[in-house]
């Protein structure tokens, strides 16, 4: 187990710091609980520096614009259910 929330050490981080299980499904609900939960919420919290982040302000590929632009995309009010 590792630090008080009693998470087994063999379950690894990813680089977003989830937990998630060896058979990669989330890790769900703790025994006893989680001291951090229980922890005051900090007033000051340092921002990171725009060099570190990983999404934001970066180009995206956007693989829907192809079929929203040539009329393949399916949205939800086209589906046709049965017996409507």
């Amino acid at each position: 187990m590792s630090g008080k929330c009693q998470l087994p050490s063999a379950w690894p981080r990813t680089a977003s710091s989830r937990t998630s299980r060896p058979d990669a499904r989330p890790p769900g609900k703790v025994a006893g609980g989680c001291e951090a939960a229980k922890l005051e919420q900090p007033k000051d919290v340092p921002l990171r520096d725009p060099k570190q982040w990983k999404l934001i302000g970066k180009p995206v590929k956007r693989l829907d614009t192809a079929n929203k632009v040539n009329g393949r995309q399916v949205y939800g009010f086209d589906l046709k259910l049965p017996g409507w």
